[in-house]
């Protein structure tokens, strides 16, 4: 089906006249209107736009719109621009949304009064032009992790009901990471642009802290680098599509619950559709490594430049000295026309001056000493051959699996479950276990799952996400992880 099939002609019509940002609020206050109410009667949506229009700082072109306008305006009492009133102009908006599709007006049942309704490609409209506006509120969603769990639960025994809801729902969540990354590698870039462009020292700071330290690094980079990082699901999602491709008995059921659903026409093209998509999920991941990489690049490149230009700008000489040269660079650039504008305008002429010694002054010679440099003694000591292997040995052992586990036996005492803000973090050292405590919760033969909550706990200097360690049963504390 082609997008005009689906969208009315003149559906865009009212986002590209003179009024198109006036139409622009109309449309987010008709959602707002919307919002918590199935659908709303003409006139009460009539008193929205008019109030709307009267807090509106646009001015309106009345002429325009009114040019704009079909000719039948009979429903409407305007004798002239002078008798418009915020009123009259909202039934002439709410006129104009329906003759372009926007909305659609109707009859209660059993009543002559009209109410208002949206059809569903104009709810998607909308809705897209209120996240444009929200920049500031969107934030990464855990993607690696959603993906993660809905893999886990084609795997599990009791989800025979759910295995292509949560199939589809891994694919989903595949796609809105691979997408998300994309757009985040892109916003950085952006970011980049609107440094190169910046010709101030404060726009840079304003730029960095408030636009992207808060709206890239915090949403989204951070998030992806720890709490959800994309590089830890990674080798446990590709196992399970393993272990879903290798279980054709699997893939049969979750194929005939697709054609149930009306998903999937046959079961053989049910078949090839669901090897597709397992073929994405798991190409998804396997190139992840590269992407993020990029993403790492480009993230230390946008702070080093940041840094590079704050340091040129708050150096750079802003005498009439560097501006004077400035211009005098540039004039070679110019045509005849603007080089006579310049020299009119300017009066400039090579000044020097003759004293007693301008006809000769003889040099000062000066002799210079060839005499090579006292070498630098470099004494050599000696070191045991098997001095750094013992090192790396003795670091490994003081965070070692067997360690990590002993550090949360401890802290777990008899608890089934333990709150990271229930944490004794005294040190380094122990800040150091619980990280590697969370990091560690999906290997084998530890005794606990890792929960991720929302938020970060601040406890002695440290700050760390809040989360919640699960004692497992003890039947499966030698199970891997899926």
């Amino acid at each position: 089906m082609k997008v005009f099939d689906v969208i009315p002609g003149q559906f865009f019509r009212i986002l590209t006249g003179k009024n198109r940002n006036v139409y622009v609020e109309i449309l987010l206050s008709l959602r707002k209107a919307f919002k918590n109410e199935l659908y709303i009667d003409k006139e009460s949506l009539v008193n929205i736009f008019a109030e709307c229009l009267g807090d509106l700082m646009i001015p309106i072109d009345i002429e325009a719109e009114l040019e704009e306008a079909l000719s039948d305006l009979s429903d409407i009492n305007i004798e002239g621009p002078q008798s418009i009133t915020w009123s009259s102009m909202a039934h002439l908006i709410l006129r104009r949304l329906r003759d372009t599709n926007w909305i659609e007006i109707e009859y209660k049942q059993r009543s002559y009064d009209e109410i208002v309704t949206i059809p569903p490609y104009s709810v998607s409209m909308i809705e897209f032009l209120h996240s444009i506006t929200q920049e500031n509120t969107q934030s990464y969603k855990s993607y690696a992790f959603n993906t993660y769990s809905s893999l886990k639960t084609v795997l599990s025994d009791d989800s025979e009901d759910y295995l292509f809801t949560a199939l589809e729902s891994a694919y989903t969540n595949c796609n809105l990471l691979r997408d998300s990354l994309k757009v985040l590698l892109n916003n950085i870039r952006r970011y980049h642009q609107i440094l190169n462009n910046s010709a101030a020292a404060n726009d840079i700071l304003k730029n960095h802290f408030e636009g992207y330290q808060v709206l890239v690094n915090e949403r989204i980079f951070h998030p992806l680098v720890t709490r959800d990082s994309v590089l830890r699901f990674k080798v446990p999602i590709m196992t399970m599509i393993d272990k879903i491709r290798s279980n054709e008995e699997l893939r049969k059921r979750i194929v005939a619950l697709g054609i149930k659903e009306r998903q999937y026409n046959d079961p053989e093209s049910g078949m090839e559709e669901l090897s597709q998509k397992l073929y994405e999920i798991y190409d998804t991941f396997e190139g992840i490594d590269r992407l993020m990489q990029e993403i790492q690049n480009k993230n230390s490149a946008y702070t080093k430049a940041s840094i590079d230009k704050m340091i040129y700008l708050l150096n750079y000489d802003q005498s009439v000295k560097t501006k004077l040269a400035d211009i005098l660079m540039k004039y070679s650039d110019l045509d005849e026309d603007k080089k006579e504008v310049v020299s009119s305008s300017l009066k400039l002429f090579k000044q020097s001056y003759i004293d007693e010694k301008s006809p000769y002054c003889r040099s000062n010679r000066k002799i210079r000493s060839f005499e090579p440099p006292e070498k630098i003694k470099i004494t050599k000591t000696e070191h045991p051959e098997n001095e750094l292997s013992d090192f790396l040995k003795s670091v490994k052992s003081l965070y070692s699996q067997q360690q990590v586990a002993e550090y949360m036996e401890k802290e777990f005492g008899s608890r089934k479950v333990l709150n990271s803000r229930d944490l004794y973090i005294k040190d380094d050292r122990s800040f150091v276990m619980m990280l590697l405590a969370a990091m560690r919760s999906g290997e084998k033969r530890i005794f606990y799952d890792v929960e991720f909550l929302e938020g970060y706990i601040e406890n002695k200097g440290y700050r760390y996400p809040n989360m919640r360690f699960i004692r497992k049963d003890e039947e499966n504390n030698d199970k891997p992880l899926d």
